[in-house]
Formats: structure tokens, C-alpha cells, sequence
């Protein structure tokens, strides 16, 4: 956390969740992603989201985890064809984060 003297420098602006249905439609008019590919995509980081709650791991600590809506337009972008596809570059993409120093060295 920073301290308050520094945060008085800078306008903090809290956003709430976007909620789910228009998530699949900002990924759908955004990224251009089939409406089933942007479904099967908010599911995996709810998914993460939810199994984060029961371990108390920080890598899915909820906004500040490793599966945020950025990394989901991320996700978008690439342009997958396929669940096949979709899943290998959303493991690609998600487990590239949870990486450490030591492994990406190697």
C-alpha cells in the first residue's frame, strides 16, 4: 500500500466489476470473439476467481489476480479459431504470469 502523502498526488478512481453480460459484449465488439469463445472466457477467470476464495493463494486474488478483464481482451485479441486454440492461448497467456524470474531465465 502507498502511503497517504504520495496517493494525495494522484485523483484515485474506483471502479466497480463489470458485470458479466456486458463483459461478453465488450469482447464480442472489441476483440471481435464469437459469442460461445467469450462465454467459455469469463467462465475460466470466474472459475480462477472462485477457486482462489478456498485457498488463499495470491496468484487469483480477485482484481489484483492473474486473470483481470485486461488479460481477458489480451486473450481476445489473439484470434482464436477454435476451443482448441482458445484454450492453448489462454494457457499460454494466463501461465506466462504465474511464471517465476528463475523459470522464464531457463
Amino acid at each position: 500500500a502507498l502511503s497517504r502523502a504520495f496517493r494525495s498526488r494522484f485523483v484515485e478512481i474506483h471502479v466497480q466489476d463489470i458485470p458479466e453480460s456486458e463483459l461478453v459484449q465488450i469482447l464480442q465488439i472489441r476483440c471481435r470473439v464469437a459469442p460461445s469463445h467469450a462465454k467459455v472466457m469469463i467462465n475460466v477467470m470466474q472459475d480462477l476467481q472462485q477457486r482462489r476464495q478456498g485457498r488463499g493463494n495470491d496468484v487469483f486474488a480477485g482484481k489484483h489476480s492473474f486473470v483481470t478483464p485486461r488479460d481477458l481482451f489480451r486473450w481476445g485479441n489473439r484470434g482464436a479459431t477454435s476451443y482448441q486454440e482458445l484454450a492453448e492461448i489462454g494457457f499460454m497467456l494466463l501461465g506466462e504470469r504465474h511464471r517465476t524470474d528463475d523459470a522464464r531465465d531457463t
